[in-house]
């Protein structure tokens, strides 16, 4: 509940809101409806739909396209046809912010990363987010790449109910290997909230140069 005694908080970003997630009421917002690029932001999107597919599945194993390998940006340095689980690829994408992770779970979850992208974009007309729009599952800079910082509110709620993506936002620090245990990466937030506040229990960071640095925090 919103203490209407105390003095409004003043942030800096271009948009910004706070929300409680039970009840959904905003308790403070500014310029939240403002459609701006996410940057990586967009991975919460991106694993929800992969989640769709495989969420009683993570073991299931998918082989790194050599696509992925290539893909610019924050990797957990994959390798081509390395085979991993859905899982990893998901603790990869969430808790590295892996641009090869996140582009090797939308070739495993549709053919294409195009047809990736429609699901992403399937799905935020199915949550409701009318200011959202995906061209890709990275986050990557593009004029129809957007949305505001209340859609962003409510794909954050609604992730957080979902106990897989719960669990693994609020990881600091792991390790994951392919099936064979041959290849072994670690794993590091890019959310340098978490540790530092132990009510903090995610969610997901993004910078790009036109976004700039982004977050989504869950308390």
């Amino acid at each position: 509940i919103r203490n209407l005694n105390s003095k409004d908080i003043e942030l800096n970003s271009r948009a910004s809101i706070i929300i409680d997630a039970q009840s959904n009421r905003v308790l403070y917002s500014n310029n939240a409806q403002d459609s701006l690029p996410i940057a990586s932001l967009t991975k919460i999107m991106t694993a929800l739909v992969a989640l769709d597919k495989f969420g009683s599945q993570l073991s299931t194993v998918a082989t790194v396209p050599v696509e992925a390998v290539k893909v610019t940006g924050s990797k957990m340095s994959l390798y081509a046809n390395e085979r991993i689980t859905i899982h990893n690829l998901l603790k990869g994408t969430l808790i590295e912010s892996a641009n090869d992770a996140a582009t090797t779970l939308a070739y495993a979850t549709a053919d294409t990363p195009d047809q990736f992208v429609s699901l992403m974009n399937q799905k935020a007309v199915q949550l409701g987010l009318t200011q959202t729009h995906f061209t890709n599952p990275v986050g990557f800079d593009d004029p129809q790449h957007y949305s505001t910082a209340r859609d962003l509110a409510e794909l954050s709620r609604v992730a957080m109910e979902n106990e897989i993506f719960a669990n693994i936002v609020k990881i600091s620090k792991t390790t994951v290997k392919d099936v064979s245990g041959k290849f072994v990466h670690q794993l590091n937030t890019t959310n340098k909230l978490l540790g530092q506040f132990e009510n903090v229990i995610g969610v997901k960071t993004g910078t790009t140069d036109e976004a700039g640095e982004s977050l989504v925090a869950a308390v």
